[in-house]
């Protein structure tokens, strides 16, 4: 039972244990601190089996957990990102490395394979810790289809995944946001890349050739 409450939390009191005439060891005891708050804290109880009761104070020291973790956490194969924490002095590290490995001193993460690992960012001595996921994403199939094209005629380009086409010189070339179709507008080269919804992208050049002159000469002979 609870003889005197925290100040800066709340504690849950609950076990009831059969006596064997062995000695027990109560549980069901839980304290949780104030949000926010770190620091000490006391609370008094008392247990007792009927007959005689002990009284004891509990001393809590709270400690100040890291704040929460900053930085991209969606990445694609292949590239890297920055993860940062205002507490620092702490280490980082990956619970699974075979899909992002982080540098325990500089927040550096890699990406290994495609799938998810939680990040963690660990206090030295009090081992306080604030986590964040991450997830590697797959970049998209290479893109088909003719990369090749003349003045005034089109092309089609494919991929998987129902991503979005842009060209980054729609002077030479625009191309359909959906349908992957690519439209020569003037002789040069361009490119084309395709944007999965996850932001993984894949390019492609695109190069339009200009028409031959207008054919010179007498068209009727005898």
């Amino acid at each position: 039972s609870i003889i005197a409450g925290p100040v800066h939390g709340t504690i849950v009191a609950v076990d009831t244990l059969l006596s064997t005439g062995d000695t027990v060891m109560p549980g069901g005891l839980s304290y949780t601190s104030t949000i926010g708050y770190f620091g000490n804290d006391s609370f008094r109880i008392r247990v007792s089996d009927g007959q005689a009761s002990d009284t004891t104070t509990i001393h809590v020291t709270i400690l100040p957990s890291p704040s929460a973790i900053t930085g991209v956490n969606n990445i694609c194969i292949g590239s890297t990102t920055i993860l940062s924490d205002i507490a620092g002095g702490a280490t980082w590290t990956s619970s699974n490395t075979a899909i992002a490995t982080i540098g325990s001193g500089s927040g550096i993460v890699i990406s290994v394979s495609v799938g998810t690992t939680v990040i963690s960012y660990t206090l030295a001595g009090s081992g306080c810790a604030a986590a964040d996921t991450i997830t590697v994403n797959p970049l998209p199939l290479p893109i088909t289809g003719v990369t090749s094209v003349c003045v005034g005629a089109t092309t089609s380009l494919t991929d998987a995944g129902g991503g979005t086409w842009i060209s980054s010189n729609t002077t030479v070339a625009t191309v359909g946001s959906s349908s992957g179709v690519v439209n020569g507008l003037s002789a040069g080269t361009t490119t084309i890349i395709y944007t999965l919804p996850t932001g993984c992208l894949t390019t492609t050049t695109v190069t339009v050739s200009p028409l031959p002159f207008a054919i010179k000469g007498a068209t009727s002979v005898c």
